[in-house]
């Protein structure tokens, strides 16, 4: 599967509230592809909504390294903290 299948699929898990399955997925794509900044966000977001805080971050960290114009890169960045 490609990094965007990988993606697409957590998206779906994520729909519908499997979010551990998102997560491991978002994981997978990114280790892939580690510069797709969709797959970094995701996974960031994903975290949070666990409660994974510190994992979030550093997924957020990643995301806005890799766009660090992107407004909502930080605006999540911002709410995992």
């Amino acid at each position: 599967m490609t990094p965007e299948e990988i993606f697409d699929d957590a998206n779906g898990d994520l729909a519908i509230g499997n979010l551990e399955s998102a997560v491991e997925k978002y994981r997978r794509c990114v280790q892939i592809a580690p510069d797709f900044f969709d797959g970094w966000h995701a996974l960031g977001m994903s975290l949070m909504k666990l409660g994974r805080f510190n994992e979030a971050i550093e997924a957020g960290k990643k995301a806005v390294e890799l766009r660090p114009n992107d407004q909502i890169g930080w605006t999540s960045l911002s709410l995992f903290y």
